[in-house]
């Protein structure tokens, strides 16, 4: 007895040159910043010339950020950080700065970086996070709902070696 092959579906394929399709495919939009974005009230100042400093590999060394203040902090190797060097590639720092008032707290990134607001050695729970406005140059921010006091600021992970960063009250 023969064997029977199976029979396999027959696959069409359309030669269309590229050109043809390229109207068909949805194009992000560009966004126009030629206005100035509208910030929030608290994030104002992430229009004005930002202060520079140099965040610290060791937490007792963090620099005091005023709320309220942009500021450009040259960062540190990742793996460099005291006490631990949490992630192992790119670039953090620590920095430090005073909520004068028990509520939430926005900590504003000009690029993408992981951010912990640290006190008495306890990681504070963000209570919410997402983007600024387009073209704002805000590229992410986390709140923390926290009391008056002192914190730390760990940014870890960060691609680039320098970053805008702002800390202000949320709303």
């Amino acid at each position: 007895m023969g064997r029977t092959l199976p029979v396999l579906p027959l696959v069409l394929v359309v030669a269309v040159p590229l050109p043809a399709l390229a109207g068909t495919v949805p194009q992000a939009a560009v966004a126009d910043c030629s206005a100035a974005p509208a910030l929030p009230p608290a994030l104002a100042a992430w229009s004005s010339p930002h202060a520079a400093i140099v965040a610290a590999t060791d937490a007792k060394a963090a620099p005091l950020v005023s709320p309220g203040t942009a500021v450009d902090a040259k960062l540190i190797s990742t793996p460099r950080m005291k006490p631990d060097g949490s992630r192992t590639t790119g670039f953090g720092g620590f920095l430090a700065f005073e909520a004068t008032s028990a509520g939430t707290w926005r900590v504003a990134l000009g690029g993408r970086a992981w951010v912990d607001v640290i006190a008495a050695g306890q990681s504070a729970i963000s209570v919410a996070h997402g983007h600024g406005p387009q073209c704002s140059g805000i590229a992410k921010y986390v709140d923390f709902a926290l009391p008056a006091g002192r914190y730390l600021i760990q940014l870890s992970g960060s691609p680039v070696s320098a970053m805008g960063v702002m800390i202000a009250p949320a709303g």
